[in-house]
């Protein structure tokens, strides 16, 4: 492989770390960083792997807190739907995870707007929407969401509704992982910020006008 062929060996892997960060799938980020580890250039490009494997870590996360939630049978979101007054945890408690789902808050105020969320089926249901999450919250959003739970008692709402207590669960686990997670945006040395190669790369990267490719030796160990 020519010299102009392993820089661009290198930066199309740097671009598939950057893809698959953005992209935030599971099995889309594990490839890239296989690739990158399997590589001659996994040294150089250990800041991207990092922040890859940080955030897959974090969907492993999150995909686990969703056990409880997508055992929830339809007949126990209808009970939850089918509330003329709900009591205030419920109604909290549903406010917040529907944030988490990125629906707008100044809407779930109501509650019969809650009640409409909650009646709609497929990939537009709320057990979809949990299963798919990926951990892509605005920080306003998460936020509100953490500002609301911290006046919901756990208990009362465990009480009120099985089905309310399952989503509290789920929505208080899903805010403790993105805050305490080893997964920040643009926090490596080497932060990831569009999918495109830049010029920028080409400066970075581990091969300059003169000299052949800088081929690493040091194992990254993934693990």
């Amino acid at each position: 492989m020519d010299r102009a062929r392993r820089r661009l060996h290198y930066l199309q892997l740097k671009k598939g770390l950057r893809e698959a960060i953005m992209r935030r799938h599971h099995h889309i980020l594990d490839k890239a960083i296989d690739e990158a580890i399997d590589s001659p250039y996994r040294d150089v490009l250990k800041p991207n792997i990092e922040q890859a494997d940080a955030l897959l870590e974090q969907l492993i996360n999150l995909e686990s807190h969703c056990h409880d939630v997508l055992e929830i049978k339809q007949t126990t979101i209808s009970e939850l739907a089918n509330y003329a007054n709900p009591p205030r945890e419920v109604h909290e408690t549903m406010k917040a995870t529907f944030l988490l789902l990125k629906e707008d808050k100044g809407y779930l105020e109501s509650w019969a707007h809650i009640q409409g969320l909650l009646h709609k089926q497929g990939k537009e249901s709320i057990i979809s929407k949990i299963r798919d999450f990926n951990g892509d919250v605005e920080p306003k959003s998460l936020h509100t969401a953490e500002k609301i739970l911290k006046t919901v008692s756990e208990d009362k709402t465990h009480s009120a509704s099985a089905g309310a207590a399952s989503f509290y669960k789920w929505s208080t686990n899903v805010i403790k992982e993105i805050r305490e997670g080893t997964f920040q945006q643009n926090t490596s040395q080497n932060a990831i910020d569009d999918t495109q190669i830049t010029e920028e790369d080409f400066i970075d990267s581990p091969f300059d006008n003169n000299n052949e490719a800088i081929m690493t030796t040091k194992f990254y160990d993934k693990g």
